[in-house]
């Protein structure tokens, strides 16, 4: 059932109280129910973040039914091998941003609600042959200055693809995927569906899907989808195309842990900076290890940028880093960790090299998921403890500092958008960011997420007024099944 929240005029007011309860409730009653199930024999398979990842084949064996879904989860089909898989996910999420823009953006002390819905059918035809279809919406009622165009999309085919498996043996498989479809790389520094908007991101295009041992590697070509406010009107972007190929596995030959090494290129016309506007073609490549070793883990990445913009010269970079220390004989299991980034920032805005850093498709990681500034130009250094007071709840807190890489280039959004220009201040510092996040797992179904952030202006913002520190609190339940 879909429930529409409306959020205007006098009813706005209550909007951030009416998603707290909400959120309570279902905490209370989820974890109820989650304290006196009794553990299942047989364990489900998990619900992924990429829907079509799942593998419900297992549950053709009717005795292993244990969840009220399980019926529509695996659903046989004329032929002995062929089978349907219908689900979905509803989410519902309060926001309210103080001074947005750091002051340059209306301000709205009331929030605004968001609500996504997505309905999936994954149907199987044997071993070679499978379509997914699904269905995305996207509502948004209360913000000033009307939705983003991350908020809105009332309703629209957010994918339909079509897999091929041209080989399938005990050494490997090959599989062509045709037709729109969402797409995750990595760490999601270059590529994701961006699960943290409310709309998610997906693409037109092929790919080649190729496994051979603990090895996965992918070939791409695709145009972003633009999602559009009506309904059922997304389309390609005509002005941005995507190519790409890249592997990832397990590398014992350098001890424990995993191993991604890619390439991605990019067409993207009037592509915007501080600079200036020009059509740009841009191409990147990098490697990624990441993994554990005890109660260590990392994630370290590497990525460089060339090409041309207009007809000068492209030469950017970004370098990740993500480490953490589990402190297993303290109760709650504690987590240090530090995550640091450093991207590129044009060096001279005159000079014809362009030397920023374009993150193409991210997630919104690289500053946290209130995603007020984007990767470009920027030095992050985000030190974090995060721990379980309960077993259903992770309570994570950091503290990011932000620098900007180069003087002579501003700072800008996640989009790429210029949030200010850097031709006004030659200070480094833009801000640092307190955050506050509560992540609890209630049950297979059901997850409700919070936080609290306060981001501190530092003296680049506040010589390119206004620099008005910003706050932002946002909450959001999601049902899955």
């Amino acid at each position: 059932m879909i429930t529409r929240v409306v959020v205007h005029g006098r009813s706005r007011r209550s909007s951030g109280a009416f998603a707290w309860a909400l959120t309570l409730t279902a905490v209370w009653a989820s974890a109820a129910r989650a304290q006196s199930a009794p553990a299942a024999p047989d364990a489900r398979p998990a619900y992924q973040q990429y829907r079509y990842d799942e593998d419900w084949s297992g549950l053709k064996d009717v005795s292993r039914h244990q969840d009220g879904w399980d019926g529509i989860k695996y659903v046989p089909l004329k032929r002995d091998d062929w089978y349907l898989s219908v689900g979905g996910e509803a989410r519902w999420r309060y926001e309210q941003v103080r001074e947005p823009g750091f002051g340059s953006q209306p301000d709205d002390a009331n929030g605004y609600a968001l609500q996504r819905y997505l309905l999936h059918t994954d149907w199987h035809f044997g071993t070679r042959v499978r379509a997914f279809l699904e269905i995305q919406s996207g509502l948004e009622d209360g913000r000033n200055g009307g939705p983003r165009p991350t908020d809105k999309d009332t309703l629209d085919l957010h994918e339909a693809f079509v897999d091929v498996k041209l080989r399938n043996n005990d050494k490997g498989s090959v599989a062509l995927r045709l037709g729109r479809h969402e797409v995750a790389f990595g760490a999601g520094r270059l590529i994701s569906a961006a699960e943290g908007l409310n709309v998610r991101r997906s693409f037109d295009g092929a790919r080649l899907i190729v496994k051979r041992g603990a090895w996965t590697w992918n070939s791409t070509a695709m145009r972003l989808v633009l999602a559009v406010p009506g309904a059922f009107d997304d389309h390609s972007d005509p002005g941005l195309v995507s190519w790409g190929a890249g592997g990832n596995g397990p590398r014992p030959w350098l001890g424990p842990g995993n191993l991604a090494v890619y390439y991605i290129g990019a067409r993207r016309r009037n592509a915007r900076f501080d600079q200036g506007t020009a059509d740009a073609t841009r191409h990147s490549a990098g490697v990624r290890v990441w993994g554990s070793a005890g109660r260590a883990d990392y994630d370290e990445e590497a990525i460089v940028q060339w090409g041309t913009f207009g007809h000068d010269p492209i030469r950017a970079y970004a370098i990740a880093s993500d480490i953490g220390w589990v402190l297993t004989s303290t109760a709650g299991h504690p987590r240090l960790g530090t995550r640091v980034f450093a991207t590129s920032g044009d060096r001279d805005p005159i000079a014809p090299t362009l030397n920023s850093f374009d993150p193409l498709f991210p997630s919104i990681a690289y500053s946290g998921k209130a995603g007020l500034i984007g990767p470009t130009n920027l030095v992050t250094v985000d030190p974090s403890v995060s721990f379980a007071p309960h077993r259903l709840l992770r309570v994570t807190t950091d503290w990011a500092m932000f620098w900007r890489t180069s003087t002579q280039d501003g700072i800008y959004g996640i989009n790429v958008a210029v949030l200010r220009t850097g031709q006004k201040s030659t200070a480094r510092f833009v801000g640092s960011q307190a955050n506050v996040e509560l992540d609890a797992r209630l049950t297979a179904h059901v997850t409700v997420w919070a936080s609290v952030v306060y981001f501190n202006t530092g003296t680049f913002l506040r010589e390119t007024p206004p620099g008005v520190d910003t706050r932002y609190v946002a909450s959001h339940l999601s049902y899955r099944f």
